[in-house]
């Protein structure tokens, strides 16, 4: 899920690079690193929504279920894991892009696996019963985990959350292909996913059901597939394009389709009785795309700001994998804490509290792991010289892009 790019030598400091034009793809400052701080922004407000989701319906504030219709979380992880993905795989091959991914996904998911083995060691010797069973079957699936990890009924909430595990193990494994597609065809892969996506819906509500790691697969290759199109400026003008190239397919008639069909299919999943969006794939999907277009509008917007706020963003990015695979575990063991002190406290303050310290506990003593495995102990050099031409050569900043690809 996590990647971070290796670090570099030192650098000669470029000048600086104006804001974003509006409508223009990627637009990188290299005397912050060579940082996309759009992406950098999108990605961090993503994950931290995606974590105020779990406290809102864990305890049913923040007037559940409307905040799973503001700005779906997961999506834009995709979308800005594929605008990452895309570069990095014609850099350096399929080969490269499959070991430096997976490993940068699986040694931190085997941490976290490793820890719930030992929970269950412990539940039983203290409880026993059959909800501390470990189903060996399970055991050998989740270590790589082409589907949601169960080892035992006793964890089951606990490891919720490791859908996106299973899921991004597969788009990460299809994601040269489709890279390599997008290449030849730009919009082929995200309407392959699209098609596919629908035929499996369908085949779900009309003849069987289909298992959700197969249907969040295309789902979630959508967005993947439309980052791609935003590193190459095939989804938006780039302003390194000659304005006579070929158009983007983003524009305001295609933008106002997608919203159109946002609209339709978040009304569609509300008629149908749902309120919470995350238990409606295909409103859920559609409205996603919505979000998404309306956030590209506002890229220059966004892009400023994720340079006004660098620092806070380069401190929370290093470890946004430990900090999604251990604060959903951390918040099941805060609320059974707050259900605890129900008439001595407020249960939503001993919850977020809880949560905020279990969560901080886990990113100090995980978080180390998620750093050597995303190189980030190696070695910088610190002197700064001159180059032969007389310019200034800096030591170059440790990157700390996370993009959970």
């Amino acid at each position: 899920m996590a990647s971070v790019a290796h670090v570099a030598g030192p650098r000669i400091s470029p000048p600086r690079t104006s804001s974003a034009l509006a409508g223009a793809g990627p637009q990188v400052d290299e005397s912050t690193g060579g940082r996309d701080r759009f992406l950098d922004l999108v990605r961090v407000v993503a994950i931290l929504r995606v974590l105020v989701i779990h406290g809102a319906a864990t305890t049913g504030s923040l007037w559940w279920p409307l905040p799973s219709w503001i700005l779906p979380g997961m999506p834009l992880v995709f979308f800005t894991a594929g605008a990452l993905a895309a570069p990095s795989v014609r850099r350096h091959g399929a080969a490269g892009f499959h070991h430096d991914r997976l490993r940068r996904l699986l040694v931190p998911y085997w941490v976290l696996l490793a820890t719930g083995l030992v929970v269950l060691a412990f539940g039983a010797l203290w409880w026993g019963g059959d909800a501390w069973t470990l189903r060996p079957l399970r055991m050998v699936d989740s270590l790589v985990p082409v589907v949601q990890p169960r080892l035992a009924p006793a964890l089951t909430d606990l490891g919720s959350h490791l859908w996106f595990a299973s899921t991004f193990v597969v788009l990460l494994v299809l994601a040269p292909a489709l890279v390599e597609l997008h290449r030849r065809r730009p919009l082929a892969p995200a309407l392959l996913c699209v098609v596919a996506f629908a035929a499996l819906n369908a085949v779900d509500r009309l003849w069987t059901p289909v298992t959700i790691e197969v249907l969040y697969v295309p789902m979630y290759g959508i967005f993947l597939c439309a980052g791609f199109g935003y590193a190459d400026g095939t989804l938006l003008r780039r302003s390194d394009r000659s304005p006579s190239g070929p158009r983007p397919w983003l524009r305001p008639a295609t933008a106002g389709l997608v919203l159109l069909v946002a609209v339709t299919g978040g009304w569609t999943a509300f008629a149908r009785g749902t309120r919470d969006l995350n238990h409606d794939l295909v409103g859920h999907t559609c409205v996603a795309a919505g979000w998404l277009v309306a956030v590209l509008a506002l890229q220059p917007q966004l892009r400023a700001l994720g340079e006004r706020a660098a620092p806070v963003l380069d401190r929370i990015t290093p470890r946004t994998l430990t900090l999604y695979l251990w604060s959903a575990p951390a918040g099941v063991l805060a609320w059974r804490l707050a259900e605890r002190s129900t008439g001595s406290a407020d249960p939503v303050a001993v919850y977020v509290l809880a949560t905020v310290l279990l969560t901080g506990g886990a990113l100090a003593v995980f978080g180390r792991i998620e750093d050597r495995t995303a190189g980030r102990n190696r070695p910088v050099p610190a002197a700064a010289g001159a180059a032969p031409d007389g310019r200034l050569l800096e030591p170059a900043a440790v990157p700390t892009v996370v993009d959970l690809r």
